[in-house]
């Protein structure tokens, strides 16, 4: 019949860890386990970086007037003084889909991002970018609303 009451220790230090058990009138202390372990190897990965992480980033430019965001899109900079407005995708079914849009050097002030047509952004039906350099985080909350951050 086995015995139900068991002792674990589990110590871990430099990636070597201890794993034993106990049985109930076990010879063995807790002790003689820390200072004469049986060891069981642990192995761990670790990845080396260059740098950060990057994410899709292109500028827009030419003789459109609008620019609808595609699924590819992630970060975008309008750098066409013709592009008027952004417009997201819908909201429905791209739950978390973020993107960032900014408005380049350009002398066109009334750049505008705008949702589909029954979505809003924040409770708004559009947002400006007045400035140049002006820039916007923006997730889908999966229904009808693009969050912004």
């Amino acid at each position: 019949m086995e015995n139900i009451n068991q002792i674990y220790l589990y110590y871990t230090n430099q990636n070597i860890q201890v794993n034993q058990v106990f049985q109930e009138n076990d010879p063995k202390t807790i002790r003689d386990v820390v200072y004469s372990p049986v060891f069981t190897q642990s192995t761990s990965v670790n990845t080396l970086s260059t740098g950060g992480v990057a994410y899709n980033f292109k500028q827009i430019g030419g003789l459109i007037t609008n620019y609808d965001l595609t699924l590819d899109d992630y970060a975008v900079e309008i750098v066409s003084n013709t592009i008027n407005s952004v417009t997201l995708p819908a909201a429905v079914n791209n739950g978390g889909r973020y993107y960032v849009i900014s408005r380049g050097n350009t002398t066109n002030d009334s750049l505008i991002l705008r949702p589909r047509v029954g979505d809003n952004i924040d409770m708004r039906q559009f947002i400006q970018f007045k400035r140049v350099a002006n820039h916007i985080n923006v997730m889908s909350n999966n229904v009808n609303s693009w969050y912004v951050f």
